[in-house]
C-alpha cells in the first residue's frame, strides 16, 4: 500500500478456488512523480503457462514506465498512448527473441494512468475485466472470449497498424475527478457462496470490495476483507483476482 498525504492504494492478488496449482493473475502499481501506474492482467486459463503471459505483460509495463523518457505535461490521453505503443512493441520484440507462440501469450490487460495532483484518471482495457469509476460499476465482458492484445501482435507489426488497433480494438474509460476508483481483473465478479444457499448475499462481494471504507486505513484492507468475506459469509472467488484499488482522502 502507498500512503501519501492526499491517496491510498490498496491491492490485492488471490488465487481462485477453480485453479489448484497457480495464480494466473499478475497487478502492477507503479509511481513517478504525480503520475500513478496501476495495471492489472488475466492470463488465460486455455492458454499455455497463462501465469506467465501475465507476468511477462506486468514486467514489460513496469519496464516500459521507468526506462521510456516520458514527458509527464503530456496530456493524460497521450501518455497513455505512449505508454501502450511502447510496451506492445516490447511485447513484439521479446515474442521474436523468445520464439513464442500465440498461446502463450494470452493475457487480457486493464491499465490505468492517474494525475495524483488533477486527480484525473484515463483506463484503457484491452479484453475482459472490470472497473469501478466513483462507485459506478463497468463490466467488460465478450462472453468469456476475450480479444486478446496477442492476435493482433503480428498485423500490429507488419502493418504498422497500431493507431488503428488502439482506436477500434480497446475500450476507453475516464474520470475528471478521481474520488474512489478501482480496476480488477474478472475474478471479482465470480465471489460464490460455500454453502446450499441460493445465493441471496448478506453481503455484496463488488461494493464491499471497492466501495466500502470498512479498514481504508489498514495495508491489508483488500486481503482481510477477502477473509472476511469467506469466514463471515462464507463467499471465495472462484476465479484469480487481482485488485487495485484508489482512494483520494
Amino acid at each position: 500500500m502507498e500512503n501519501p498525504s492526499n491517496f491510498i492504494v490498496n491491492t490485492i492478488s488471490r488465487k481462485g478456488s477453480l485453479h489448484k496449482d497457480t495464480n494466473e493473475d499478475f497487478l502492477l502499481s507503479v509511481r513517478h512523480q504525480n503520475l500513478l501506474l496501476c495495471a492489472v492482467f488475466d492470463g488465460c486459463s486455455t492458454g499455455k503457462d497463462s501465469h506467465f503471459a501475465s507476468a511477462l505483460f506486468g514486467k514489460i509495463l513496469r519496464n516500459v514506465f521507468f526506462s521510456t523518457d516520458l514527458n509527464l505535461n503530456l496530456e493524460l490521453d497521450d501518455l497513455l498512448k505512449k505508454l501502450t505503443q511502447s510496451f506492445i512493441n516490447q511485447i513484439i520484440e521479446i515474442k521474436k527473441q523468445l520464439q513464442l507462440p500465440i498461446d502463450e501469450l494470452l493475457a487480457t490487460c486493464i491499465i490505468c494512468v492517474l494525475n495524483t495532483q488533477t486527480k484525473e484518471a484515463k483506463i484503457l482495457t484491452i479484453g475482459d475485466g472490470f472497473v469501478c469509476l466513483n462507485g459506478q460499476n463497468e463490466i467488460i465482458n465478450q462472453n468469456n472470449t476475450p480479444n486478446y492484445l496477442a492476435y493482433h501482435l503480428e498485423n500490429i507489426e507488419k502493418n504498422n497498424s497500431f493507431d488503428s488497433w488502439y482506436n477500434t480494438e480497446t475500450q476507453y474509460f475516464q474520470l475528471a475527478e478521481t474520488e474512489k476508483l478501482t480496476i480488477s481483473t474478472d475474478g471479482i465478479l465470480t465471489f460464490k457462496s460455500e454453502l446450499n444457499s441460493d445465493e441471496n448475499f448478506i453481503i455484496e462481494p463488488i461494493s464491499y470490495l471497492t466501495s466500502d471504507d470498512f479498514l481504508l486505513g489498514n495495508k491489508s484492507m483488500l486481503s482481510r476483507k477477502i477473509n472476511i468475506l469467506k469466514n463471515k459469509y462464507a463467499l471465495s472467488n472462484a476465479d484469480d483476482v487481482s485488485i487495485i484499488r484508489i482512494d483520494f482522502i
